[in-house]
């Protein structure tokens, strides 16, 4: 998907959000999970701003919505949640450990 729409289409972003999925889900690999909902988050805020630019509307006007600024702010939403799940994984799998090198 990079190599024919770009780093920055969106489809990359919607393939990077399922891999964190996996990653963070299954595989448990925290960092790598976090890396791929955070370049989806910039993908995605990378495009809201696109499509708000082309219309003259700046980033802080709430009042502007259509279906596709709607959508990509609902996939945004998601990433910074994910990005938080993820997170709290990563502390706690901290915490855990400096509990277990205690006893």
């Amino acid at each position: 998907k990079r190599q024919i729409g770009g780093n920055d289409h969106i489809e990359v972003a919607h393939t990077l959000m399922g891999m964190g999925a996996v990653y963070g889900g299954p595989l448990r690999d925290f960092a790598t999970a976090l890396n791929c909902f955070k370049e989806a988050l910039y993908i995605y805020r990378g495009k809201l701003n696109e499509l708000t630019d082309e219309c003259g509307i700046s980033g802080s006007n709430k009042f502007f919505e259509d279906d596709e600024t709607v959508e990509i702010d609902g996939h945004i939403q998601n990433a910074v949640k994910n990005i938080g799940l993820i997170e709290a994984g990563l502390l706690k799998d901290r915490e855990d450990g400096i509990t277990k090198k205690r006893r």
